[in-house]
């Protein structure tokens, strides 16, 4: 009798954590689809109608919107490290646009847009940052937490498969009545798709999944770091004072937020353990 409730008890928790399915993985994409393309295509819509500058501040504020999800969908606890160590991203991302942007001139930035066409643009990009941390957070909810479980490469090639299908006819009716795409222009967009869409999201999406959602978006902003590292190298740093200490600035902040968000998921995992 014992050995048989235990055979079954070992089963139950063998198919309790079998493969996915074509149809779960299939689930899983229709529900990340939409949101994955509506955050992509305001971002692109706010680099048209504003400033870069007001792009990347609210392109920056995308980690906060994760935490604050991933927090209210009872993914990740709150604590003051996280907090502290989101805010610090956000702060640095802000004051690397600015910094940019002292160099390039305010003129240059702003001058070919209108009141209304800035209105647009910071909404999209707003909406954009909104999306962003609503389907980063999905993903970590929907997704095992065991790769062995599922296949990202699956999955990713499920939210590919219905954009492609609920699509096609506004890429036709965009192909008519707004421009006319030639085969070189759909092979960059393909060759843009595969190496920025596709390759980058997959590596972050498994970072979701391995770690947190709000550590792996934090750790996209570890760009600004990178790339004030690679300035320096290079000898391209910016010539304005003001903008200098601004990429100084923004790039400390991001590494001191980065290293606060990790330690705070390690004390959330310390304390669920305990």
């Amino acid at each position: 009798s014992s050995s048989s409730s235990s055979s079954s008890s070992s089963s139950t928790s063998t198919s309790s954590m079998s493969m996915l399915g074509h149809l779960q993985h299939m689930s899983i994409a229709i529900k990340i689809a939409p949101i994955w393309f509506l955050s992509n295509y305001c971002y692109n819509t706010s680099l048209n109608h504003t400033s870069i500058a007001s792009s990347t501040v609210l392109a920056s504020t995308g980690s906060l919107f994760t935490f604050l999800f991933a927090v209210f969908c009872g993914e990740e606890r709150f604590n003051q490290s996280k907090c502290i160590g989101v805010l610090l991203c956000v702060l640095g991302g802000i004051s690397t646009a600015f910094g940019d942007a002292s160099e390039e001139g305010e003129e240059e930035e702003d001058g070919n847009f209108g009141p209304t066409e800035k209105i647009m643009g910071d909404t999209a990009g707003l909406l954009s940052a909104i999306g962003y941390g609503a389907y980063t957070v999905l993903i970590k909810a929907k997704c095992p937490s065991s790769e062995s479980r599922y296949s990202m490469q699956l999955l990713f090639g499920y939210i590919g498969l219905f954009n492609m299908v609920f699509l096609i006819p506004a890429f036709f009716l965009v192909d008519w009545t707004v421009v006319n795409l030639t085969w070189v222009v759909l092979g960059m967009i393909v060759m843009k798709g595969l190496l920025d869409n596709v390759l980058s999201d997959y590596l972050w999406a498994r970072a979701v999944v391995l770690t947190s959602a709000t550590v792996a978006t934090v750790g996209l902003g570890l760009t600004i770091p990178l790339a004030f590292a690679t300035d320096l190298t290079m000898g391209n740093l910016n010539t304005d004072v003001a903008g200098v200490w601004g990429n100084v600035f923004g790039a400390l902040s991001v590494l001191i937020g980065f290293v606060l968000v990790n330690v705070g998921s390690a004390d959330e995992r310390h304390e669920h353990h305990g």
